[in-house]
């Protein structure tokens, strides 16, 4: 069976990468909102595959209007 390798990432290297403020992202994790995370330890991190698909659901689809 292969084993699936996964990039984790700081709080503040997701915080960069989905392009929000550090504090914004943990205002986000307080509220039990944004992107799933872990603790390992006393850090938190997150994994860089969950964050694009947590933003990928984030697409709002507008309306035209005309």
């Amino acid at each position: 069976m292969a084993e699936t390798e996964y990039t984790y990432l700081s709080a503040q290297e997701a915080a960069e990468y989905l392009g929000l403020g550090y504090s914004t992202l943990a205002q986000m994790r307080m509220k039990g909102e944004g992107p799933p995370h872990m603790m390992l330890g006393a850090r938190v991190k997150y994994r860089r595959d969950q964050l694009d698909v947590w933003a990928a659901a984030q697409a709002v689809q507008t309306e035209d209007k005309n």
